[in-house]
C-alpha cells in the first residue's frame, strides 16, 4: 500500500488567532500496514520515525477524511500532518 504523508513543517499562529500551515513536504511510502484505524496509523507513524515512540493516541486531535487522517496536537489544535491512503495516493504517486 502506498501511503502519503503530509509534513505540516511551518505552522504560524496560536490558540487564540488560529493556525496557518506556512510550509509542507509530501513523503510517499510503501508499506505493509493496513491502515484501517487510528491505533494502526499511529503504528505506521512511528515505524518511519515520524513520531515519538512515547507518543499516545490521546495526545493526538484526530480528523477523518475518506481515505486518510489529519492530526493535531490534542492541547491546543496545532497541525501535525496528514495521512493519506488508497485510490488518489496510488493514482498520482
Amino acid at each position: 500500500m502506498k501511503v502519503l504523508v503530509t509534513d505540516f513543517f511551518d505552522v504560524w499562529g496560536n490558540v487564540k488567532e488560529g493556525w496557518e500551515v506556512n510550509n509542507q513536504c509530501h513523503d510517499v511510502y510503501n508499506t505493509r500496514f493496513k491502515l484501517n484505524s487510528r491505533k494502526s496509523c499511529l503504528k505506521f507513524l512511528k515505524s518511519i520515525d515520524y513520531l515519538k515512540k512515547t507518543v499516545r493516541e490521546a495526545s493526538i486531535y484526530w480528523e477523518d477524511m475518506d481515505d486518510g487522517y489529519i492530526l493535531y496536537q490534542s492541547k491546543d489544535l496545532m497541525p501535525i500532518c496528514s495521512v493519506e491512503y488508497g485510490e488518489i495516493v496510488d493514482k498520482y504517486y
